[in-house]
């Protein structure tokens, strides 16, 4: 039942009708459905997570280190493909959503255009893989089909989340992927092979894309028809974005594949699960509050809200360079000494990303794509140059190290473009 202002409810216990009652009634009713939002999303994204280290510690004492470390490398290729393909169109189909300018048309349109695009991009990757290591070529293709698939349902995702419709969200994603997990490691344990994890993948992924689009048909509002290829320039900008920053933060994972072997693949990608599933906290805040942002165009990051965010922040880092060793044998089994090492160097990296996040996500919000593109430009080239130069020096620790420059310039240049589209904005309204 809904509280209404200056409406009295029948309670088990004697309610006061104080004005500092009153007022927390009214914090609830404002801030109870971003706070469920919030449970849903950290829930959905933590509950894939969990799934995913499930799955990863069965196959570390399944599969040899060698077999893991070429499946974090199929899933590192078929990341930078996603990205490359995906259009920049995730903040745009969100925020258009949330404003009711976008069609049913339109998603439909770009999602089989992201299917056509997995399926010729999985065809090259299987040709190169063939050629390159052809003992794993069948393994490592499916792999890379299944992680593809994730860029199709994102622009479901997309919808359901300009609707505000986190829980429905939550609860395909969470299903469709313990039931990819089950089917994984069931297949890893009772003798199935390597092939159950890309086998489990795919399936949990067509499971999340057939669920999302029902519910994402279900819930599009009434809007003009726009034309698709408007979006597709709209999200240009962040398209490009995304391309930057996937190349240069899977760039590690190939450069140490090819200099310093799997198994070392296997250590930096763990490091990189185990930072980017904590970043989910972070990121979660700024995912909620993206439709309301997008509805407001004068909206501003308030003070309060950057303190919380820093103290999460600073927390996060802090908790995984004391935790590392414990998080490392709970993934492998095993305290390895590098796989350890590799997590506490990127634990500032975890930090500073956590710092610069909701300023992207606000900055999307605000269609401020430019402004982002060329912070994003910025700390990419340093990014690139320091990751190339380390990893040939340090190999996984330098690798490591160049992720920490990379969000350190990350979160300058993002942090002046956000002073500069603040000023601007107040300009604006003061005309």
């Amino acid at each position: 039942m809904r509280w209404q202002p200056g409406v009295a409810y029948k309670l088990p216990v004697v309610f006061v009708r104080s004005r500092r009652t009153q007022g927390h009634m009214r914090w609830l009713d404002a801030y109870g459905t971003s706070l469920r939002n919030f449970v849903a999303t950290v829930a959905n994204r933590y509950g894939a997570k969990a799934v995913d280290v499930v799955v990863l510690a069965v196959a570390s004492r399944v599969l040899s280190m060698d077999e893991v470390g070429t499946l974090f490398l199929a899933g590192a290729a078929a990341g930078i493909v996603s990205r490359v393909t995906d259009l920049g169109l995730f903040p745009v189909l969100m925020r258009r959503v949330a404003r009711a300018e976008a069609t049913w048309r339109n998603v439909a349109r770009l999602a089989l255009a992201r299917l056509g695009l997995v399926v010729v991009a999985t065809g090259v990757f299987g040709f190169v893989a063939h050629e390159a290591f052809p003992q794993h070529a069948w393994l490592t293709t499916g792999f890379f089909f299944g992680f593809g698939l994730q860029s199709v349902h994102e622009v479901g995702r997309a919808v359901l989340a300009g609707q505000e419709l986190f829980v429905g969200n939550a609860m395909i994603g969470v299903s469709a992927k313990v039931l990819g997990g089950v089917l994984a490691i069931a297949g890893l344990a009772t003798g199935f092979g390597s092939a159950a994890w890309p086998v489990g993948l795919a399936v949990g992924q067509v499971g999340t894309c057939l669920a999302v689009f029902r519910l994402a048909r279900r819930a599009m509002r009434q809007a003009e028809p726009v034309r698709t290829r408007v979006l597709v320039r709209e999200g240009l900008p962040y398209w490009l974005v995304n391309v930057a920053n996937v190349v240069s933060t899977r760039l590690a994972t190939v450069l140490v594949a090819a200099w310093a072997g799997f198994a070392e693949t296997a250590n930096i990608g763990i490091a990189s699960r185990v930072t980017g599933g904590l970043l989910v906290l972070v990121s979660a805040l700024g995912h909620v509050a993206f439709p309301s942002i997008a509805r407001q165009p004068r909206s501003m990051v308030t003070g309060a809200q950057l303190r919380i965010v820093g103290a999460l922040a600073f927390g996060l880092g802090v908790a995984v360079l004391i935790a590392a060793p414990w998080i490392v044998q709970l993934l492998t089994g095993q305290r390895d000494p590098n796989a350890v090492i590799i997590l506490r160097i990127m634990a500032p990296a975890l930090t500073l990303a956590s710092l610069s996040r909701p300023l992207e996500i606000w900055l999307q919000a605000r269609n401020e794509g430019a402004k982002l593109l060329w912070a994003t430009l910025v700390s990419s080239a340093v990014a690139v140059a320091s990751t190339v130069v380390l990893t040939r020096l340090y190999q996984t620790e330098g690798a490591a190290a160049a992720r920490v420059l990379r969000s350190a310039f990350a979160l300058l240049a993002v942090g002046l473009v956000t002073v500069m589209a603040v000023r601007a904005s107040r300009l604006r309204a003061s005309d």
